[in-house]
């Protein structure tokens, strides 16, 4: 299977051949050839190992047994190909089939070529193709039904036009009949990821991306009882049509936002749920946290390791490539309660007293090692980047470069403005660290190369990236806001990566319908 990655700010590139989703659509129905992630659904029943019940009509051969924690969901899917209206339309496109299969992988398998990021690691639903981005929008509307509902969006990069991703003639877009409409109910706000893989748009629905999250009202004595619907996989055509249900997770196991791929799996981070109160505040903490990897085909959730370390330390994501990830955190050296986290005096005590480590962990031997330890006392920024690990400081403008594997550093720029916010491919993007500059400083990290872009947003502000393509950046360049701070509409522009780097203005604007978040 064709490796594939969600490309927002800096975590690769989706390259995807044939035409575009976006263009006319003549006929009031479309024959559909799309591309589908290979060896989705069962045979109708069975169990997976370690999370997977078998519980679709169309069938596969890969059903097994195990002790169920999970359903994976092979039924196929309406189809729900329609024309489009004058506004804008998701054509169905011919694309060819992947061919690969997941195979039988142990536990503690990892696949040739590596893993890799397929999610962004922020709690943005949003994700980017080499032809286009999508975004599930943070603003509800009230459906027809009176319930409320988030849209699915897509900015074609050809046409430079948004629409909404749905193919219905005439369809306003406000019902849960409609393919880009996602039900409020059951896709909450900030726990809904997107996700591109084999040659399909992943939804996955309730995913956390810490490990304490609140679970009752602020002022109330009384812990609210904390969410306990699972946590489901969906899986559409690139053109958002033909959405399903392709596994359920066990109720009480939490997902991270974070999921990662190789070239025939996903892998998920899962942890249990074990709610404690705390004061005013109900705080639900999250113990037994563990890399799993789940085998879409024949619905095998098994674990690749442990993410449990024995301490107090709450530790995240930050990158990964090969067999390795690499896991950031804040060592406070004690372990600390939650009511010292939430108390903003105490916060800042512990936090000028505390050390940001990056860890580089083994998923094949579960072997862990420090890379770095950082005082927090001093000013500094920390990002990944590829195989390395560069950190900067404010005191002195120096950017190092690590050597996960061996901790060798060396110093590859040094000037004022050296507070890493972003990277995409061999780039760091920087800025100064009281942000009073609002340009964008870019540093080669082969070469050590500084390049200072002019380019500022047309209100005067900072631009935000938002996805990259092999020769161009997307960008927040404007927005249209109302009173206190109210943004009504973002604008989003294409520029080539030459251009942002040279500071010339060679926009090419979105021609927006949504708020663009």
């Amino acid at each position: 299977m064709k490796k594939e990655k969600c490309n927002v700010l800096s975590f690769g590139k989706v390259r995807l051949s044939g035409s575009k989703i976006l263009g006319a659509i003549a006929a009031a129905s479309l024959a559909l050839s799309l591309c589908a992630c290979s060896g989705i659904g069962g045979d109708g029943s069975g169990v997976g190992e370690g999370g997977g019940t078998i519980d679709g009509t169309a069938a596969t051969d890969g059903a097994g047994a195990g002790d169920g924690t999970g359903t994976i969901d092979g039924a196929a899917a309406t189809d729900r190909t329609r024309a489009g209206d004058g506004t804008g339309t998701a054509e169905a496109l011919g694309r060819e089939r992947e061919s690969g299969s997941a195979g039988e992988a142990s536990a503690a398998a990892v696949q040739a070529g590596g893993i890799q990021l397929l999610t962004d690691l922020t709690a943005n639903a949003a994700c980017s193709t080499e032809e286009g981005y999508y975004y599930l929008t943070e603003e509800a509307i009230k459906l027809r039904d009176g319930g409320w509902g988030s849209r699915l969006m897509y900015m074609d990069y050809a046409s430079a036009r948004e629409i909404f991703l749905c193919s219905t003639a005439g369809c306003s877009h406000d019902s849960v009949d409609c393919p880009a409409v996602f039900p409020r109910d059951e896709f909450l706000a900030y726990s809904t990821q997107l996700f591109v893989w084999g040659g399909g748009l992943y939804i996955l629905r309730g995913g956390y991306n810490s490990d304490e999250v609140t679970v009752s009202y602020f002022g109330s004595n009384e812990a609210v009882e904390p969410e306990s619907r699972p946590a489901v996989l969906y899986r559409a055509n690139l053109d958002g049509t033909e959405r399903r249900k392709v596994y359920t997770f066990e109720a009480g196991l939490k997902l991270e936002g974070v999921v990662f791929g190789d070239d025939s799996g996903i892998y998920v981070i899962t942890k249990k749920l074990a709610a404690d109160a705390g004061g005013d505040t109900g705080f639900s903490d999250f113990t037994g946290k563990r890399l799993m990897r789940l085998n879409l085909k024949d619905g095998k959730l098994a674990e690749v390791c442990s993410l449990d370390f024995g301490d107090s330390v709450s530790r995240k994501i930050i990158g990964c490539y090969g067999d390795k990830l690499l896991l950031g955190s804040i060592d406070f050296g004690r372990e600390v309660t939650s009511e010292e986290l939430w108390d903003d005096d105490i916060h800042k005590e512990l936090f000028d007293n505390s050390w940001e480590v990056c860890e580089l962990l083994n998923i094949k031997t579960g072997k862990r090692k420090e890379v770095c330890r950082i005082p927090n006392r001093e000013r500094h920024s920390l990002k990944v980047l590829g195989n390395r690990v560069y950190v900067s400081y404010a005191g002195t403008g120096e950017i190092k470069s690590i050597v996960p594997e061996t901790g060798e550093e060396k110093t590859i720029a040094r000037f004022p403005q050296s507070q890493i916010m972003e990277g995409f491919g061999n780039l760091l993007c920087c800025r100064d660290f009281g942000l009073a500059d609002y340009t964008w400083y870019f540093v080669n990290t082969d070469t050590g190369e500084i390049s200072h872009s002019t380019l500022v947003s047309l209100s005067g502000e900072s631009l935000e990236f938002k996805a990259v393509t092999g020769k161009d950046v997307l960008v927040i360049n404007d927005y249209d806001a109302g009173d206190m701070y109210d943004f009504i509409q973002y604008h989003y522009a294409l520029i080539s990566l030459e251009d942002l780097m040279a500071g010339r203005p060679n926009w090419r604007r979105i021609e927006m319908i949504g708020s663009g978040q």
